[in-house]
């Protein structure tokens, strides 16, 4: 029998499928993750791990921008269902009709609600509580437990001694009542970790950023809080370059970004404890990104550059660049969240030049990425991502970045969109609909 193939005196080499799987079996090397566990690839990308691209869905508008609450699908995206969610003076007149940061969770526990800045929407849309009638601040966090509750700050509260001071507390959006947990007259102006502070998931934990005056620049004293009690845990005077402090997922750590723009001091990421002991410098290097878990549940801050994704384990410092991205083809700048509890191990992103998805952040390497570790080039983790569309803004401005905020399920994103600059930003949701 004659072959086509040129004989070499060896055996065929194996097929490089083939050949990893056999690698794996011997134990040589760790297994690879292939397809995306639970929700799987919404869209199949380049190879059975996704793909190492972000998105290969062509970046043009469907149309005229959708009406206020039309639902709607993308062509060539089976399994999902996007739906406009906002419009100009939804919530009246001066009003903000937008959801706060990727870093802030949108939704409530159940996912019947979702905080738009100037009041509550529910599930389709439809205002039922306006910004003036819940007592607190912007800086409002849901609670991840109880579908009624909500975390806020209030500043410049006048107290039954008639002295002025901030307040951390409790509002129950069905009674209307505000729980004061902690109150503070040594500072008028508090915020929970400058703004991108979070809750600890359990609501335990939380760390606030206070002034003795809002309008005084720099000058943060960080308060570290126990919740139930308001007892405070410990007391920090913030750099001079603080950006932001918030307590991680888990409740057991306290992550402090120093990196202001207009500072000649070095950048950090920088981890204590909850009594602001066992300081540990993290990373000198950051970018956009959110506190997560990683897919063996230890805390983690996942970070978005041009070129890849990557993250530092909050507890060892160990950085993990992902197989997500590249030079030749990059993920783009943009925004991450983590804020989908339910599903444990992954984030969302929306990149600048369009890109809606979710990516696995885990530890197991691919036999490319192995080697590159064994050759001392840098751990790199999964390639799993998944295609959520696109979210089709220009992000000229800051309030048309898309922002994308992962629901508590992990079924569902809403993000901003000026769509293709036809008209001002508004909010949209994409949720899965199939049984994935």
């Amino acid at each position: 029998m004659t072959s086509n193939t040129a004989h070499t005196g060896f055996a065929a080499w194996p097929q490089p499928r083939q050949l990893f799987v056999l690698l794996a079996l011997l134990g040589v090397m760790p297994p690879v993750t292939g397809k995306a566990d639970e929700l799987g690839c919404l869209v199949e990308l380049q190879d059975a791990g996704c793909g190492h691209s972000i998105d290969h869905l062509p970046n043009v508008l469907p149309g005229k921008v959708p009406d206020y609450l039309e639902s709607f699908a993308l062509p060539g995206l089976q399994g999902l269902t996007y739906r406009r969610v906002t419009k100009p003076g939804v919530f009246g007149a001066d009003r903000g009709a937008r959801h706060s940061y990727s870093r802030r969770q949108a939704w409530n526990a159940d996912e019947t609600l979702l905080d738009l800045g100037g009041g509550i929407v529910d599930s389709h849309g439809r205002p039922v509580l306006l910004e003036e009638k819940l007592r607190a601040s912007s800086e409002r966090h849901w609670s991840a437990s109880d579908s009624d509750q909500m975390f806020a700050v209030r500043n410049n509260i006048i107290g039954e001694d008639e002295a002025s001071g901030s307040e951390f507390g409790r509002f129950d959006i069905e009674t209307l009542e505000w729980t004061t947990l902690f109150r503070t007259e040594e500072f008028s102006h508090c915020t929970i970790g400058n703004g991108e502070g979070s809750v600890s998931m359990s609501g335990s934990r939380v760390v606030l950023s206070c002034k003795t005056d809002a309008s005084t620049a720099n000058h943060w004293t960080l308060l570290s809080l126990d919740v139930d009690s308001g007892q405070v845990l410990g007391r920090h005077e913030a750099a001079a370059n603080y950006n932001w402090a918030s307590y991680t997922v888990s409740g057991e750590w306290i992550v402090i970004e120093n990196n202001d723009h207009e500072s000649d001091l070095p950048t950090s990421l920088v981890r204590f404890g909850p009594a602001f002991d066992d300081e540990f410098l993290l990373s000198e290097e950051r970018a956009h990104g959110d506190l997560g878990l990683d897919d063996e549940g230890n805390d983690v801050m996942v970070m978005m550059e041009w070129n890849r994704l990557w993250f530092v384990d909050v507890q060892t410092g160990e950085a993990v660049t992902l197989g997500i991205g590249s030079r030749s083809e990059p993920v783009g700048y943009g925004h991450v969240s983590c804020r989908a509890n339910q599903r444990p191990g992954w984030c969302a992103l929306s990149s600048y030049d369009g890109a809606l998805g979710a990516f696995k952040v885990g530890r197991k390497t691919s036999l490319y990425d192995w080697g590159r570790e064994r050759l001392g080039l840098g751990r790199r983790g999964l390639s799993v991502y998944e295609s959520w569309g696109r979210h089709f803004s220009l992000s000229e401005a800051y309030e048309s970045q898309a922002q994308v905020s992962f629901s508590p399920s992990g079924r569902q994103m809403v993000f901003t969109s000026d769509w293709g600059g036809q008209g001002e930003p508004n909010d949209y949701v994409v949720s899965v609909t199939d049984e994935r």
